[in-house]
């Protein structure tokens, strides 16, 4: 019944004459991380315009069978989208789109919900950082888990300590990390939230207690229904558009084929907007 949403999805973008720099995927391409569940997304979306596909690894492309096998079977999807060059043997990674940075995160452990990350993995991500955001330009993490006390995870989640449906135990370190810079954008999923106007984009210091000028934005799915938004129907997701000075946010029904009303949400690179 999801594949419907996928297929939506594929002829939309298909029946545009627009070259998409990269089509990105934030993680739970699989349902339970089988071969024949790759297999079908990627008949789906291998003739899509464009050269580069970037993706993170969810906890269900992981969770349920031996780590290192699933591992294989996401980066072998992945690598037979893009070209030899772009490879990746790894679930963390950077991938540059002309001079603008992608710095995929991915769990090194398959747990069921949230996600491992490790030290080296968290000291990569800095290095990278320090070095991508010297340009001044938006510099974009992507990771399936979101952070904690973001996006109403509490109530998505109906979990009152925020625990579940985050990254786990390394999400303060991570937000450390990525709070040290400007120009940061973190993209995650996971939660299956619908399209939010207070809640799908908005700075780290929204929330109480914390403080930071990066940038969330949590996608939603497009096999099942959303939840938890004020536009909550499946098939749906962004197109992102990015400028030196700013990234917009454009909410679109790929089911029905348009933007949705009044769902255009822009991240500013300037401090205060």
């Amino acid at each position: 019944a999801r594949e419907a949403s996928l297929i939506a999805l594929s002829e939309d973008i298909n029946n545009s004459d627009i070259e998409l720099d990269a089509f990105i995927i934030v993680g739970d391409i699989a349902e339970n991380g089988m071969q024949e569940e790759f297999d079908r997304v990627y008949s789906h979306i291998k003739d899509f315009n464009t050269k580069n596909f970037i993706m993170a690894a969810g906890n269900h492309d992981l969770r349920l069978r031996e780590y290192d096998q699933c591992k294989s079977r996401f980066l072998d999807f992945m690598n037979s989208l893009n070209a030899e060059a772009d490879a990746q043997s790894s679930l963390y990674y950077k991938y540059m789109i002309e001079d603008y940075t992608f710095l995929v995160m991915g769990s090194e452990k398959a747990n069921f919900e949230d996600a491992f990350i490790s030290d080296a993995q968290l000291q990569w991500l800095n290095v990278e950082l320090k070095k991508a955001t010297k340009t001044g330009k938006p510099v974009f993490v992507i990771l399936h888990q979101p952070l904690k006390d973001t996006h109403n995870v509490w109530n998505a989640w109906n979990s009152p300590d925020d625990k579940a449906g985050t990254i786990g135990a390394q999400s303060d370190a991570l937000l450390e990390k990525m709070n040290k810079y400007d120009n940061v954008f973190f993209i995650t999923g996971h939660l299956h939230m619908g399209f939010s106007e207070e809640w799908s984009i908005h700075k780290v210091g929204k929330v109480e207690k914390q403080e930071g000028k990066t940038t969330l934005v949590n996608l939603p799915g497009i096999g099942p229904k959303n939840a938890d938004g004020e536009y909550n129907e499946s098939g749906t997701g962004y197109i992102m558009e990015v400028y030196d000075d700013r990234v917009e946010f454009i909410a679109r029904d790929f089911n029905l084929g348009k933007y949705t009303a009044s769902r255009v949400y822009i991240g500013s690179t300037e401090e205060g907007t």
